[in-house]
């Protein structure tokens, strides 16, 4: 049966609850549209609440940040092979340097259906297949569990999700900060759905008639703000297109297919409970060309002390400046508030699950006139419409 932890509307599938379970009686299952969902094993179940309490949905506090900096890699290659301006790679290499392990998310293309999933990493091999953004909703797994048994063999470890990611990770080691833990979460967007993901793979496949081995959501070959996806085939060729030509990148930007806790986000704006928050410097242009190259700046938010030691431990292989992160937030919207539902996800999400990825471009054209009328009766209040009805009907 569906887990009664939260309601599904709230429920970021962080992965708390299942961590809490002392009894093994959690599991994660997708629903219709993809998204994974806790489900309770009655005959394990001692419905003992560990699982409710775990839940870090409610607890969700405003924390103002204590500075802001724009900041980039002094490494080129790093920056270049980096989503924004490179400092996840810096931070995380510190982290390995000193025996330590990190925690991110790692995609996987092959026979099997696309996944994005949580691994722990300790070295820099292993570091690279965690750099850059995904577009993707992970599965944690058993990495909280994993994070908590390095912390308590003494070792250092950095955490990298989005922000309910690393809430769920306190939540599922006792809700306090803890000693020789780094967590970085990102500004988010939103999740996109691991069904929609697959069924675009598909039919990159069908087209090409070649399997996908490699893909890149922020390919910077236009640069930083014209960023691409990029699809590597198993014969070398690759498919190319920009974030406003790509049908995949379409949906996910315009929210055709974000899990729906992502549009009610307890975790936007300053109620985050990571560390270093790390975003796109967009609007550098404006504010400091002299810095804006194209090839990627970041912004990074300091929400704690241990975030500002780390940033600073950092500094050696970064430039920085110091930021009025309210000057940036115009240009990056998903800091402050959680992205709206397209009005048309539902039809969107029921033609994906119908008919896979074959023709979604008809929902990216812009509405005609009887579906912007249709769309405007939404804002009507329903007594309201029933009136007009009953007038019509005279």
């Amino acid at each position: 049966m569906r887990c009664d932890v939260r309601d599904v509307a709230t429920c970021t599938g962080c992965g708390a609850c299942r961590a809490a379970c002392a009894f093994g009686a959690l599991r994660f299952e997708n629903d219709a549209e993809g998204f994974f969902y806790p489900r309770i094993d009655a005959a394990r179940c001692t419905d003992c609440g560990a699982c409710r309490v775990a839940c870090p949905v409610d607890r969700a506090q405003a924390v103002p940040w204590l500075s802001a900096v724009a900041a980039r890699c002094t490494d080129e290659g790093i920056r270049a092979a980096s989503s924004s301006g490179g400092v996840f790679t810096v931070l995380a290499e510190a982290v390995l340097g000193r025996g330590g392990i990190m925690f991110g998310a790692v995609l996987s293309l092959g026979k099997e259906e696309p996944a994005l999933r949580h691994i722990g990493v300790e070295d820099a091999a292993g570091l690279a297949a965690l750099r850059g953004s995904k577009y993707l909703q992970s599965d944690v797994g058993d990495v909280y569990c994993e994070a908590e048994a390095a912390l308590q063999a003494g070792r250092e470890a950095l955490f990298s999700g989005t922000p309910c990611q690393v809430a769920g990770l306190y939540a599922a080691l006792g809700g306090g900060p803890c000693e020789g833990l780094l967590t970085v979460d990102l500004v988010c967007h939103g999740a996109p759905s691991p069904l929609v993901f697959s069924a675009y793979v598909r039919r990159l496949e069908a087209e090409r008639g070649q399997p996908v081995r490699a893909l890149s959501f922020r390919d910077k070959r236009r640069g930083w703000k014209d960023f691409c996806l990029a699809a590597t085939f198993a014969d070398g060729s690759e498919h190319v297109a920009g974030q406003t030509e790509d049908p995949y990148m379409i949906a996910f930007l315009r929210n055709f297919c974000l899990r729906p806790s992502c549009h009610v986000c307890p975790f936007a704006g300053e109620r985050r409970r990571a560390d270093l928050t790390l975003a796109d410097l967009w609007g550098a242009q404006r504010s400091m060309p002299a810095q804006d190259d194209d090839r990627g700046l970041s912004l990074v938010l300091v929400n704690t002390e241990g975030g500002a030691r780390a940033l600073e431990a950092a500094r050696a292989r970064l430039w920085t400046e110091p930021v009025d992160a309210k000057a940036f937030v115009r240009d990056n919207p998903s800091i402050l508030r959680a992205s709206h539902a397209h009005p048309r996800r539902a039809a969107f999400m029921r033609h994906v699950r119908r008919h896979g990825f074959v023709g979604v471009e008809k929902f990216f054209a812009p509405p005609g006139l009887l579906r912007r009328a249709v769309d405007r009766t939404r804002d009507i209040p329903h007594g309201v419409l029933r009136r007009i009805k009953r007038f019509l009907q005279k």
